[in-house]
Order: structure tokens, then C-alpha cells, then sequence
């Protein structure tokens, strides 16, 4: 989820209740987000991150995905990989560790 701001990597000062803000806090300021070069190149990504996710419906899912089969399928919606890209298992999440894990989603076509 990206918030207002976070396409400029606007940090907020580790405040997660800006909009109870009405100061420097909470604003944004474009003019200096554009001309700013490390702010232009995450702007311009999180503009073609949009832009993706416009073009491709799986990244606009209208209802959330839930582990379960698709219909006419036997495949689940969405599914949590290892590393190995095995299927992760009851255990694995009840590890002590936590090894990467990967949601890999689909989609009938």
C-alpha cells in the first residue's frame, strides 16, 4: 500500500498519524519532490508501479485473496512459498526462524 507521500520518501518522522497533523509534518511539497533527484527517480518508479498495476488486473483484485480454490479449479488463489518453492506447511510457520516467504497469486486466463 503506498500512502500520500511515500512516492517521495516522505518519512513522516516516523509518525504514523500525519493526518492529525496541519504542519510541515503532513505537507507535501511538489515543486521540491520534482526537482529533488533522489525524490525524481522514486517518484518516477512508484509512477511506473502505477502504471503496471493499471495494466494488469491481477494487481487490482476486487476482493481478497483467501487460500482457497478457484472456481472450477482445483489450484488455491493465492499460496505461500519456501525458498525451495515448495508449498509452506503449518510447521514451517510455527518455526523459531523466519526464512523468506513468497505469496505467489493466480489467476484463470
Amino acid at each position: 500500500m503506498i500512502a500520500h507521500g511515500d512516492e517521495l520518501g516522505r518519512t513522516q518522522q516516523g509518525n504514523n498519524k500525519v493526518y492529525c497533523q496541519d504542519n510541515e509534518l503532513s505537507w507535501v511539497d511538489w515543486a521540491s519532490a520534482v526537482e529533488d533527484e533522489d525524490n525524481s527517480s522514486l517518484l518516477e518508479f512508484t509512477t511506473r508501479l502505477t502504471a503496471l498495476r493499471k495494466a494488469h488486473p491481477i494487481f487490482r483484485r476486487q476482493r481478497f485473496f483467501q487460500g482457497r480454490p478457484i472456481k472450477g479449479s482445483s489450484i488455491d488463489d493465492i499460496a505461500w512459498l519456501r525458498p525451495d518453492g515448495e508449498q509452506m506447511t503449518d510447521e514451517d510457520w510455527d518455526t523459531g526462524h523466519a526464512p523468506p516467504r513468497c505469496p505467489a497469486t493466480r489467476s484463470r486466463q
